[in-house]
């Protein structure tokens, strides 16, 4: 056969004795079957450093969250809130002493008194909220101190018979109801009653006059029964504690 006739010549023939005649080379840079297992080896050793950042920036986010909720109930925000604090400890801080001098006696009263204001002020800005929540809490600050002052009582006596809450109206007559001198109010509270669109809420008022109002009280309060003003259900609880208590 010629070198014509002949598939492949010398130099290709020399080409593909190099290329095929070292197989034990090719196979040393093949992937070995530990190659897999290393790389998820390296990956886990570059991802632990941070998942120890995000570790403690969890912790550290945690830790001052916790604190901050411990801060938020030990002082409040609102500085008004803050002053009353501050002074009700120092007050307590007084009155423990065991000897009290007579020119400090007045300063003590004075602060008490303003203390007795700022609580009030307290109170009278938590009940003009748009939450029902905090018009509770001033509601339940009201309660503070000696008693309500006339311009805490105009305020809540403005709640009662336009709060939207029922439970913002059930706390005032809780609230009313340890007012000292009732009869002072007692003829605000029965107007206040036959405003009520709450059954329970107006119950409640008709109990607290049976309770605390004077007897004249109570007579209107029949009158109101009388004249179908109240309620079904309250009318028939009245007359029911009327008859029981020959009144």
């Amino acid at each position: 056969m010629s070198n014509e006739d002949r598939k492949y010549s010398d130099s290709e023939l020399e080409f593909i004795d190099e290329f095929w005649g070292k197989p034990d080379e090719m196979i040393e840079h093949q992937p070995t079957s530990s190659l897999k297992s290393n790389f998820y080896q390296m990956l886990e050793q570059h991802q632990k450093p941070q998942k120890a950042t995000n570790a403690m920036t969890q912790d550290t986010n945690t830790e001052i969250s916790f604190w901050d909720r411990i801060a938020s109930l030990v002082m409040p925000s609102n500085p008004a809130l803050q002053f009353a604090m501050v002074a009700v400890v120092f007050i307590a801080g007084m009155g423990t002493q065991s000897v009290m001098t007579p020119d400090e006696k007045p300063a003590l009263t004075a602060l008490e008194s303003q203390v007795e204001q700022l609580n009030s002020m307290v109170a009278i800005s938590l009940l003009q909220q748009a939450s029902a929540a905090e018009r509770l809490s001033g509601v339940a600050y009201s309660r503070k101190g000696a008693g309500i002052n006339k311009p805490l009582l105009d305020n809540l006596f403005v709640l009662l018979s336009n709060d939207k809450s029922s439970s913002v109206r059930l706390a005032i007559v809780d609230a009313l109801g340890g007012y000292q001198g009732f009869e002072q109010i007692e003829s605000r509270v029965l107007e206040s009653l036959l405003n009520q669109d709450n059954v329970l809420v107006q119950m409640s008022l008709a109990e607290l006059v049976l309770k605390s109002g004077s007897r004249q009280a109570i007579l209107q309060l029949q009158s109101y029964a009388a004249n179908q003003q109240l309620f079904e259900d309250v009318t028939d609880e009245l007359n029911t504690y009327l008859t029981s208590s020959n009144i």
